[in-house]
């Protein structure tokens, strides 16, 4: 292994086109432009990392195309313009064993304009890591469009105008501890999503994501709309935004979705934060919100709407009446309540407390053992009032959707480089 110590430019390009396999570049603090990686089939990681970690490398873009064994580590893509729409940031196409690990990556800081340059976008490759990144100033944080074994996990994405996460056409992914800041500011036609699919998937896991919204309600939570989907797993996620769906896998097989906190802001946006699941699917320990609390079977239906009747936000956390601007502390469950065993209890302890829980010894989905300590007297009306509300939004949503699907080649394309 050789340790190629780089100050310019040049010097970068020289270092790349000479390694070879286990070789570390490493980058002296400086302005790098931008760099590519191009028909480099190593077998085992060339790394290019800054020197000085706390005073990053810069570069403007990265491009690591039909190449293997690439690591990027602790630099700076910053960008000193919004891009064209589609535009990329940092691009792995068609690559394998790619790993872009602790990188800051924005376009121009300028007043929440984010309208051209995505974030990191891979596109037909396999075994890629993306993790512990700072993705801001962007389109879209992380596309992810064909290919197998993603690890997207621990990345900070915020200050954006549409999605955190897009993805389609894949298989074997994981999006695991990622935190959606909540600074979102779409254009008025804009449909903006935490984590989108926006084409089929299998063996998906989408666990401990956290999405508080901060400047708008706008955002919906997990959006699987384009399947088909198979074997896919949703746990530990805590999502806090106006729109009805919360969680929503339209149709697939093999879907689990456990132990997720979902809540709406109270009186901003639509009335309930729904988990929509299709026929066959596991739903349980779940907690998400309606104007009318109740149980269906584990799940714990919390409302915002009367704070004398059941279940209402008052009672499960801390301040969930919070509406935009929440952070995670306000979600602590209050002492003894159904927060406390229900929903993302145990994610949320992990980020607060930095412990993590027992976990329930019951296994899913076995119906809770214990009586809710305040039972309903009456069947509960939460499942059949959402339902009714689900389906005027959904009419909604579906001229939306009419729209989307009509222009879903080309605004693949155009933010994807297909």
């Amino acid at each position: 292994m050789t340790t190629h110590n780089v100050s310019t430019a040049a010097h970068l390009t020289e270092a790349i086109a000479d390694a070879v396999s286990g070789d570390v570049i490493s980058m002296a603090p400086g302005n790098y432009g931008a760099v590519s990686i191009v028909g480099r089939a190593f077998t085992d990681y060339v790394t290019l990392i800054s020197a000085d970690p706390l005073t990053p490398a810069v570069v403007t873009s990265i491009r690591i195309d039909n190449s293997a064994f690439v690591m990027v580590a602790w630099l700076h893509v910053d960008n000193p313009s919004n891009g064209p729409r589609g535009g990329k940031l940092v691009y792995v196409f068609e690559s394998n064993h790619v790993k872009i690990r602790d990188c800051e990556v924005n376009a121009k800081v300028d007043d929440n304009i984010f309208e051209g340059n995505n974030g990191i976008s891979l596109k037909n490759s396999s075994d890629v890591e993306v993790s512990g990144n700072d993705i801001h100033d962007v389109h879209n944080g992380i596309l992810i469009f064909g290919g197998s074994g993603f690890d997207i996990r621990e990345n900070l994405i915020d200050h954006i105008s549409t999605d955190c996460f897009k993805a389609g056409g894949v298989r074997n992914i994981l999006l695991e501890n990622n935190t959606g800041g909540g600074h979102i500011f779409p254009s008025s036609t804009a449909h903006s999503d935490f984590i989108q699919f926006q084409g089929s998937a299998h063996d998906v896991t989408i666990r401990g994501n956290v999405y508080l919204a901060q400047t708008t309600e706008r955002a919906q939570g997990i959006f699987m709309n384009v399947p088909p989907y198979s074997n896919v797993l949703i746990e530990q996620n805590i999502i806090y935004s106006g729109k009805v769906n919360a969680i929503k896998v339209k149709d697939g097989t093999g879907i689990t979705c456990r132990q997720n906190t979902v809540l709406v802001t109270p009186g901003i946006g639509h009335k309930a934060a729904a988990i929509i699941l299709p026929s066959g699917a596991t739903n349980s320990r779940n907690i998400s919100a309606n104007v009318k609390g109740g149980i269906s079977g584990s799940n714990v239906t919390a409302q915002w709407d009367d704070v004398n009747d059941i279940h209402h936000y008052t009672t499960l956390y801390q301040n969930a009446m919070a509406g935009l601007g929440i952070t995670l502390a306000d979600l602590r469950p209050v002492q003894g309540s159904l927060a406390e065993t229900k929903g993302a209890a145990e994610r949320i302890a992990e980020l607060l407390d930095d412990t993590v829980p027992t976990p329930d010894p019951d296994p899913d989905p076995t119906p809770d053992p214990d009586p809710d300590p305040v039972p309903d007297p009456t069947p509960d009306p939460a499942l059949a009032e959402l339902q009714a509300r689900v389906m005027v939004l959904e009419a909604e949503v579906a001229e939306i959707n009419a729209k989307l699907t009509a222009q879903a080649a080309a605004l693949i394309g155009d933010e994807n480089g297909v």
